[in-house]
Formats: structure tokens, C-alpha cells, sequence
């Protein structure tokens, strides 16, 4: 109900706002009585009172425990909007007397309307109020005080009928239609009386739209006896009534108010002009859909496709594309031509499972004749032609395994063992991929065997050659290795001679003892040892860091064994690096792999005709190594120097940097066998002899093994006399493959 102009009806909240209190009564119970009193009196006189708890927790207190008048205010105006005159009352004690004081202020301007008080006086008549003493402090009678209020409820009402005389303030409407801004000033002159609403501003809004969707910006003028908060509820009353949502904001410093529609006034206009389009869009989406239905059925009818005619049918049968007339009456003639070929496929289906394919294809043909989309068919057709791929597939790979081992049976005859066993290993890889070879799978591997092993060789020790840096490194997997002197007249090249379990390498220098009298170096299950033979100018051994004892070096007792360790540096003939000859000794983590170095030391120390005439041999001996190893080493490249190295199997796992080439094998059954991965290219793959490693091979010496850049011999060593070493121009020249096994 909007407010009348005389404001006969207000909206009141009452808050207590009393600086000083009799001592008799607590505040609260003071605030309590005087509202009580003032309440009564307003309700009598029709006036509303809205209860202050809406918003505030406590309101005995003075200001409901807010600071100050405006927090009060704001927060009416925010949680209780319908509220139209706040008022504040309390009891003021001053110097001589005390008084009921209350204000009248509009919670939306801060407009204080009036301020009145009645005082509390003392004395013996009828209009004065008794005062009391207890303990000592005077106080108010609170029956007298309660009286009181009432009274003063009894002057607010007569105030209240006109306490507003004229408020001027502003109106701006943001956002809203002529025809929403039209019925506004009727609404408010009819439900106000004496209130003038001028017009003083209208626009159109700029926008995307505003050329076929105008909203406007109307400014009116308004001078009325209704307080801002009166009209703020004649404000909000207008629009809740036409469902028409809204932010009105009331700005205090211009004193106007701001309303802003929320949302598009045209959304009705809106959604009717989208209702069309759809219906519109809806109608052309079934012209198009019926169009590609029937070209569908000409098609498929024309294809004997019956499949998909039936599937479009059942979409097309719908009254709405109106195609029953035309097609409706084949529907059954399609219907039976799905049945006969269906029939058909089960009898395909029932020859091709009993093995007369030549009868299913038949009856396959006569499905599709009926039928393009038998599936059945289709898929027999499929199953027939990689049934067919397949026995041909089989028969062709089972006739190059057959061809491969023949060769690799007249290779092995031909006493080509290499040869044989590459072309027997590739008949191997494949007869194992299928399941129908495994008779020859078998075979194949009994003859791999058998080539093993006809063609074993026993080699105890070799010679390895790196063809392209010419380093040479003497391997051996005897127990046994004596360094010394030759014992000839004539200084011969280095060579090693077996005897008894041992190996022999010698070492022409004027320091040294002859083979046999120098020293020896020992392999065990427990490690490796050094032992002096009774050499004229005494074997000397400085250790490692492990064995601080021998940091500076110490002369070995003759016949006696001392262990090595890795790291060990041998002195033979002085306990001087420029007079001795120095063997550097490196042994791998297990125990099994002992590695000497001949230093080089002399080359810088010593003049060129001065060596060659103390070491006669230096050019051969000096990049020469040893290598006593348990019955397998493997061969493997440095990748960070791209150089070649002798590692255990233990090592070469340790060793992130190093790629093993190929294991071998000494002893009875000396053998080869790559480390490279076998699926790899040839690039990338190890050969022997010019035919690249599959497998296990016998170590028929000499070989040459290739991979990559790589390029080493492998040679082994004349029981009796020197033997003559081969340098690049003298290496072997070794067939080619034939032009069939390329």
C-alpha cells in the first residue's frame, strides 16, 4: 500500500539513543520503559511500529551497539527498506534537570524532520514527577517515566501529521521503454496527493541496437510531502507490480535517485521473433531432410543396396516428409529381398566352415547379387581372399627358409662355417615367427648346433689388432704369463710361446733378465699375483693408494707371490721410470680380467738411437698390452674417445659409456658372438669376415670383425719363433658375399 500524502500511516522504527541514566535504573531497563510508552501511544493513533530486531540483535542498548546515528540509519535503509522515519529517543540528564528527548530522521537522507524533548521536573504538584532516593542516589519513579513516554508517544503522533512540509529532489529512469516510463507519472500522482512530477530530461540511450531497440533516459523533477524513504516504497511498489526488476540507488550529496532496469525490455519481442526463426528454420531443415531421403532411395534402389534402403526408409516413413505415397508401396519387395539373401549367407557361411570354398563363393554371389550390403558375404569374401594370402604367404616364406638352409648346407660342406651359420640363423629367425615351420625350426637348430661344432677350434690365446690405430694387445686365458728377455743372439720381434700352462712375451731391454728369470705373473680363482723369478736387477712394485705400503715403491722377494690390485704400476730391471721398464696394471671389479699396460715413459725420456739401441724392439713392445682373462672377454668401443677396449662382462655393464661389440670365447670351444642388437641394420650390425654376426660362431682365426668405422683382426701366435706382424697394407683380403645372399 503506497503512502498517502498526509503520512497518516508511517513506517517507524524506534532506537534508544540516551547519553545519562537515573542511577536507579539500568539503561536497558530505562530504554525498555520509554519505548514501551511511545509504542503503546503510536499504535493507538495508527501508526506502525516496526520491530527494531529485523535488523539488530539487541536494541535495549543505546544505538543497538552501533557507534554513531549513521551507521543506524544505513543499516536500516539497507535491511529494512520499508521503513519510513527512524526515531531516536533518550533520557538526558544535564546539570539541573532531566529530559525525554527524541528526533525524527529519514534513514535514507539522514533529514533530521524535528527534535523535541519534554523535561522531567521536580516538585509537589500533580504535573511534576516524584523523585526518589535509595542508597543514597536519586532516581525516576519508573512508573512516572513510563507515563512520561506515553505522553510524549501522544506528541509524536500530532507531530507526525506534519512533520514533512515539502521535500525537492531528483528522478532519473536508466534502461526503460516509453511505454514503461508513460504509466509511471499516473501511478504517482494518483497514489500521492499535492505531489508535482516535472519532466525535464528525455533520451535515447547509446548502443549496438538502440536503432531498432530504443530505450530511454528520463530525468524528472519531484516536489512532494512524502520523505525519501516514502518514495523510495512508492519507487519500489510501481515496478514489483509490473515484474519489472530494478536497481534503484539513492544518491545523498545530489539528492536524487538513480533507477536502473535490469535485463532487455524487448526480451518478449525477442523471443517471439526467435520463435519464428526456429519455426522457419524447423520448416526448411524438413524440405532439405526429405530432399536427401528421396535422393537416398533412387540411389540405393538403383545400387540393390537393400540394407541402407530399408534404414532410410524407417527415418523417411514419418508423415512429415510426405514420402509414403511415393515409396511406401516397394517396402515390402525390399523386405523379401533381405530374407533370400540372408538365407543365402547362411548357406555360404555353412560350405566355407565345412572347407568347399568354391561352393560358399557361389552362394556369396548369389547373396550380393540380391543384396549389395550382405554383410555376411562381405565378410566371407574377406576371410576367403586372407585365407588364400595367407597359404600363399606361407608357402613362399617356407620355401626362402628352405632355400636358405640348402645354402647354408653347401656352405658348411665348402667348409665355410661363418657363411653357413649367418644364412642358418636367418632361416632360424624366421622359421620361428611361424607356428607351421616348427618341424623346421627344430632341425634348424640341430644343424647350428652341428656346424658349432664341427667347426670348434681351441685357442688359449690370440693376438688383437686394431687396424686402425695398429695397437696390438696380447690375450690370454693360460694362468701363466712370464716377461722377459729373448734368449736368442738376435733380438727378435715380440711374440709369446706357450709352455706348460703359461705364456710367454718378450721384452728386449738391457735391464731385464732373460724369460724365465725376470718375473711371472699369476691368475687364480682368488685374483692375480706377481712373482720374481731371481732376475738380476729385481722386479719392483708400487701400489695403489690401497696399499700405502708400496706408495713408494718396494723390490719384491724372489720366489715369492704378492697379490695386484688395480692401480699397481710394475718396475722391472730399476726401481726408476727412466732407466725400468714400466707395466701399468688395471684389474676389473670382479676379480677375472688383469689388463698390462707397457708406459710409453721411455719414448720421452730417453733419445731415439739411445732406445733403439737398449730396446731394440720398442716400437712393437711399447703399444703393445696383455690381457690375462678367465675363458671370455668381451670387445667393446669407447664411445667418449671412439676407442677400442678389453672389458669382463661385469665391467661392461658398469660402464654407461661403452658399447660391447662382440663376446668371445677362449679355450676348447673358442667362439664368437655379438652384443650389437640383431634387428638392427646393417650399418649397424657386427660382421665377421664380411658376413654379419646372427649368433653364436667358432672362432676360426684369423677373422677380421667390422662395425661401424671400426676394424680389427684377430690372429693367433706361433708356438715356435717370432712371429711376423701384419700391418694395414697386409691385411687379409676376404670374399664378398655372392650376389644371391646380398
Amino acid at each position: 500500500m503506497a503512502p498517502s500524502a498526509l503520512a497518516k500511516n508511517w513506517q517507524i522504527m524506534l532506537i534508544p539513543d540516551g547519553h545519562s541514566s537515573p542511577a536507579v535504573l539500568s539503561s536497558e531497563n530505562i530504554n525498555a520503559v520509554i519505548r514501551d510508552g511511545i509504542s503503546t501511544k503510536l499504535i493507538q493513533e495508527l501508526d506502525q511500529i516496526v520491530a527494531s530486531d529485523r535488523v539488530f540483535a539487541n536494541c535495549d542498548i543505546n544505538l543497538c551497539g552501533k557507534n554513531s546515528v549513521q551507521e543506524v540509519l544505513t543499516e536500516v535503509a539497507q535491511q529494512a527498506p520499508d521503513v519510513e522515519l527512524v526515531l531516536f529517543y533518550g533520557l538526558f540528564k544535564h546539570a539541573n534537570d532531566t529530559s525525554l528527548r527524541v528526533s525524527l530522521i529519514d534513514p535514507l537522507s539522514f533529514q533530521n524532520y524535528e527534535s523535541f524533548e519534554l523535561k522531567v521536573l521536580s516538585g509537589n504538584d500533580g504535573n511534576e514527577v516524584r523523585q526518589q532516593s535509595g542508597n543514597g542516589a536519586s532516581g525516576i519513579d519508573q512508573g512516572q517515566l513510563k507515563s512520561l513516554a506515553t505522553d510524549l508517544g501522544q506528541v509524536i503522533s500530532q507531530r507526525l501529521q506534519s512533520v514533512v512540509q515539502r521535500n525537492d529532489f531528483a528522478l532519473i529512469l536508466k534502461g526503460f521503454t516509453l511505454d514503461e516510463v508513460a504509466p509511471f507519472s499516473t501511478f504517482v500522482l494518483t497514489a500521492t496527493t499535492g505531489t508535482k512530477l516535472t519532466l525535464t530530461k528525455s533520451q535515447k540511450q547509446s548502443g549496438r541496437l538502440s536503432a531498432y531497440f530504443p530505450v530511454m533516459e528520463t530525468h524528472f523533477s519531484v516536489s512532494s510531502s512524502l520523505t525519501q524513504s516514502q518514495f523510495n516504497q512508492l519507487l519500489i511498489a510501481f515496478f514489483d507490480e509490473r515484474n519489472i526488476d530494478i536497481v534503484n540507488e539513492y544518491q545523498r550529496q545530489s539528492n536524487e535517485f538513480v533507477v536502473s532496469r535490469l535485463g532487455n525490455p524487448y526480451t518478449p519481442s525477442l523471443i517471439s521473433s526467435l520463435l519464428l526463426f526456429l519455426a522457419a528454420a524447423l520448416l526448411l531443415v524438413l524440405l532439405v531432410k526429405r530432399q536427401m531421403f528421396h535422393y537416398k532411395l533412387e540411389n540405393y534402389a538403383q545400387l540393390k543396396s537393400v540394407d541402407k534402403w530399408l534404414a532410410v526408409y524407417e527415418q523417411a516413413r514419418s508423415p512429415w516428409f510426405a514420402l509414403q505415397k511415393k515409396w511406401g508401396n516397394q517396402y515390402s519387395y525390399w523386405q523379401r529381398l533381405q530374407r533370400e539373401s540372408n538365407e543365402l549367407e547362411k548357406q555360404a557361411k555353412l560350405f566355407f566352415e565345412a572347407g568347399d570354398v568354391t561352393t560358399a563363393k557361389l552362394f556369396i554371389s548369389k547373396a550380393l547379387n540380391l543384396n549389395s550390403d550382405a554383410a555376411l558375404a562381405k565378410s566371407l569374401i574377406d576371410k576367403i581372399a586372407t585365407q588364400e594370402s595367407s597359404q600363399k604367404a606361407f608357402s613362399e616364406k617356407e620355401q626362402w627358409v628352405r632355400n636358405k638352409v640348402a645354402k647354408a648346407m653347401n656352405n658348411y660342406r665348402n667348409n665355410q662355417p661363418i657363411k653357413a651359420l649367418r644364412q642358418a640363423y636367418q632361416a632360424l629367425h624366421e622359421s620361428a615367427l611361424e607356428k607351421k615351420l616348427k618341424r623346421q625350426h627344430k632341425a634348424i637348430k640341430r644343424l647350428v648346433q652341428k656346424i658349432n661344432v664341427d667347426f670348434v677350434q681351441t685357442h688359449h690365446y690370440l693376438e688383437l689388432t686394431d687396424l686402425n690405430t695398429s695397437d696390438t694387445c696380447v690375450i690370454s686365458s693360460l694362468s701363466q704369463l712370464e716377461l722377459g728377455r729373448y734368449q736368442g743372439a738376435e733380438a727378435p720381434m715380440p711374440s709369446t710361446h706357450i709352455i706348460n700352462a703359461g705364456i710367454r712375451f718378450y721384452i728386449n731391454h738391457k735391464a731385464l733378465s732373460r724369460v724365465g728369470k725376470q718375473c711371472k705373473v699369476l691368475m687364480r680363482g682368488d685374483g692375480f699375483f706377481l712373482e720374481d723369478s731371481g732376475s738380476t736387477n729385481g722386479t719392483f712394485l708400487k701400489g695403489s693408494k690401497a696399499k700405502t705400503d708400496y706408495l713408494d715403491g718396494k723390490q719384491l722377494i724372489k720366489h715369492t707371490e704378492t697379490a695386484l690390485t688395480n692401480g699397481d704400476t710394475i718396475y722391472l730391471g730399476a726401481n726408476s721410470e727412466l732407466s725400468a721398464v714400466k707395466l701399468e696394471v688395471a684389474i676389473d671389479k670382479s676379480s677375472s680380467l688383469l689388463q698390462i699396460n707397457i708406459s710409453k715413459q721411455l719414448q720421452h725420456t730417453l733419445d731415439m738411437a739411445e732406445l733403439a739401441r737398449a730396446w731394440p724392439d720398442y716400437m712393437q713392445t711399447m703399444r703393445a698390452s696383455l690381457v690375462l682373462c678367465q675363458a671370455d672377454f668381451v670387445l667393446a668401443l669407447d664411445l667418449k674417445t671412439d676407442k677400442l677396449r678389453i672389458l669382463s662382462l661385469d665391467d661392461l655393464q658398469q660402464k654407461k659409456k661403452h658399447v660391447g661389440l662382440a663376446r668371445i670365447w677362449l679355450g676348447q670351444t673358442a667362439s664368437l658372438a655379438p652384443l650389437v642388437n640383431e634387428t638392427t641394420t646393417d650399418e649397424e650390425a657386427l660382421w665377421c669376415n664380411d658376413e654379419r654376426l646372427y649368433g653364436i660362431v667358432p672362432l676360426v682365426l684369423p677373422c677380421e670383425l667390422k662395425y661401424k668405422q671400426q676394424h680389427v683382426l684377430i690372429d693367433e701366435y706361433l708356438q715356435d719363433g717370432p712371429r711376423r706382424r701384419r700391418n694395414n697394407a697386409d691385411t687379409f683380403q676376404l670374399q664378398s658375399r655372392d650376389a644371391e645372399d646380398a
